[in-house]
């Protein structure tokens, strides 16, 4: 297998030694798998080849970027592997309509680094951009802290070229649209056109409560004031402790002004204490976090129910994505924090998808529309195969 894929990938870009094959059968999440070979193209015909290939050989394909996602979705099962990271350049930028075209490859953070220089940026900014892909984020359709002004990575997107599991490349809106969120199991996403906003100073307004009523009943009033903020974040007492911001219930609101009250290097040192929690609570044993979307009335409900379980909370709290932390040993904790979610009307993929750990969870109407996708865009079922939900 690997002579073939090295005839037209050329030599050193497929795998088949014991120490990738390892390293590529994890991801973020607490799954393993089984790697077949390892593949590193960074051409659209390279791309095809391989999927003529799985589907004639009915081996199915797990895209990869840098593996960091946390739900199964990079896990293969016997599986060949296409690492994306040769899709590495930045192809154009145009100003003047306000968008950048790169390739899938490419982190968000070097996408930020590049468009710096002309005082632009990507909008969707999460604190693992560094380890992000472009493709990823799409393919997940993921949001990030300021996605409260922003939206998700969909609402970014004004063209995609996206290579479906037969190796056509798509084309039609609807079929590109069907792609973005389906985690890489209609289509690989190979290129982007997204858009991009004016390099603007943020700042914040940080607010201390010493009740979960009183900070909830705070983000909901600024959420629908007047003056509206991008991001809003709420950090437990736990959270906040180990952040080394505070003791209380936590609110840090983020805006593109400068009226908030952390300016400058206040403002940038209190985000970076933010983006250290997960650190700073992993070293106490909280390595595990969770992602979930919960609606207005039940956010409160939500995060009590953790508390009583122990479990630190940081959440994109106008957003609804709820993040609780877990130790290694809670698992039976996170299967009743899955199942209680379902009683509250909220799911337990808020940000980083289905992949194979929730794809129980995937709602009926959500699987009938992918299945029909499916059909047409994979219908070999080359693409991601047991991940979010069976198709046979």
């Amino acid at each position: 297998m690997k002579d073939h894929f090295e005839r037209f990938l050329g030599q050193g870009n497929a795998s088949d030694n014991a120490a990738d094959l390892i390293a590529y059968s994890y991801d973020g999440s607490e799954l393993a798998g089984t790697a077949r070979i390892v593949l590193f193209p960074s051409q659209d015909e390279q791309l095809r080849l391989i999927l003529s290939y799985a589907n004639r050989s009915s081996i199915d394909v797990i895209p990869r970027g840098f593996g960091t996602g946390n739900v199964g979705g990079a896990v293969p099962e016997s599986s060949i592997v296409v690492s994306m990271l040769g899709f590495d350049r930045v192809v154009a930028l145009n100003l003047r309509e306000a968008w950048v075209h790169v390739e899938a490859g490419v982190t968000i953070a070097q996408l930020n680094e590049a468009l710096s220089e002309h005082n632009v940026r990507y909008a969707l900014e999460p604190f693992t951009a560094n380890t992000t892909t472009i493709g990823a984020f799409l393919a997940e359709n993921g949001t990030s802290r300021h996605g409260l002004g922003k939206g998700r990575a969909r609402d970014t997107v004004i063209e995609l070229e996206v290579m479906d599991g037969t190796g056509k490349m798509l084309t039609t809106k609807t079929e590109l649209d069907e792609v973005i969120g389906s985690e890489g199991t209609l289509g690989i996403i190979v290129r982007a056109k997204v858009k991009v906003e004016p390099i603007v100073e943020r700042t914040a307004d940080i607010i201390f409560f010493d009740t979960l009523s009183q900070a909830i009943q705070r983000s909901f009033e600024i959420a629908e004031g007047e003056r509206k903020p991008v991001a809003m974040e709420y950090l437990d007492p736990v959270a906040a402790t180990y952040a080394g911001i505070n003791t209380k219930h936590t609110l840090i609101v983020e805006y593109e002004d400068i009226l908030a009250g952390l300016k400058h290097e206040v403002y940038a040192a209190t985000i970076t204490k933010r983006a250290n929690v997960r650190r700073r609570l992993g070293e106490q044993g909280y390595v595990i976090m969770e992602d979930s979307l919960v609606p207005p009335a039940a956010r409160e409900q939500a995060i009590r129910w953790c508390a009583e379980h122990d479990l630190p909370v940081v959440a994109h709290i106008a957003q609804g994505i709820i993040h609780p932390y877990f130790k290694r040993e809670q698992s039976e904790i996170r299967k009743k924090w899955y199942e209680y979610l379902g009683t509250v009307g909220a799911s337990p993929a808020g940000q980083g998808g289905y992949g194979r750990l929730k794809r129980q969870y995937l709602p009926a109407d959500a699987k009938t529309a992918w299945r029909k996708a499916k059909e047409r865009l994979d219908y070999n079922n080359v693409l991601g195969r047991g991940k979010r939900y069976d198709f046979i």
